[in-house]
């Protein structure tokens, strides 16, 4: 059977009308559709339900790897997370707190999701409010300039000791953002972060750099507070960034 050619006068748009006379399809002669009320797009694969409202300004090549609350447990697995069809990732944490004087750090998973325990290093410059009572009065504190380097079998110190005070403190919960490039690829993954903190007399943030020390390749992360256990508070996501 020959192909079946619908062909508008020049310039002109080809129009598909409902059984009213309005326009539910309509093609312009640059080839932009227009898709009137609720629409359907539905099959076996990529199947993208009804949609009733909004904007397709372009198509990204970002995923959402994996996401999810944290719970109150001494540590949160992010299994599988990395693969070899992403080259950029952002881990990002926020609201979260430790029921003890704990600081948050971020090791490897392995391909097998068992925890990396080579030596972290880790490295940052910040600013801390120094020294005020707790509550509000924090903010207004005199802001003192810090400095740290750390190594850990633990993971990345992303806020070197200072601590996220949780609990019945009733402190902000903390925000962390974090660059990783091409986990997978067997190697000693430089990282980049930015971390907040806040706890009884301090409010603070962190800009850090850090490394593993074995080349390897990484699959997923592990969150955990140095000592104690997360509150029930926040929520975490990975995000993956094709080149």
């Amino acid at each position: 059977m020959a192909n079946l050619i619908i062909k508008p006068t020049s310039g002109g748009s080809l129009i598909l009308q409902d059984e009213g006379g309005t326009a539910a399809h309509t093609m312009d002669a640059n080839g932009n559709h227009t898709l009137a009320n609720n629409t359907t797009l539905s099959g076996s694969a990529n199947n993208l339900g009804t949609v009733t409202a909004g904007n397709v300004e372009a198509i990204t090549d970002s995923k959402t790897m994996a996401s999810g609350a944290i719970t109150a447990s001494a540590y949160v697995d992010i299994q599988q997370c990395f693969n070899s069809d992403y080259k950029f990732y952002k881990l990002f944490v926020g609201g979260f707190e430790a029921n003890s004087t704990a600081y948050l750090e971020v090791q490897y998973l392995n391909t097998s999701n068992a925890v990396v325990t080579d030596t972290y290093y880790s490295q940052g410059t910040g600013g801390v409010t120094n020294g005020g009572a707790a509550g509000n009065s924090r903010w207004s504190d005199t802001n003192t300039h810090t400095l740290f380097t750390q190594s850990d079998t633990d993971g990345f110190r992303t806020i070197n000791t200072w601590t996220h005070e949780g609990g019945n403190t009733g402190h902000e919960g903390s925000t962390l953002e974090m660059f990783f490039y091409d986990p997978v690829r067997n190697s000693k993954d430089i990282v980049h972060w930015s971390c907040t903190f806040s706890q009884d007399a301090y409010v603070g943030r962190i800009e850090g750099v850090g490394m593993v020390q074995t080349a390897a390749q990484h699959y997923g992360l592990r969150l955990h507070p140095h000592t104690g256990n997360f509150v029930a508070s926040g929520h975490f996501a990975v995000v993956g960034y094709k080149l």
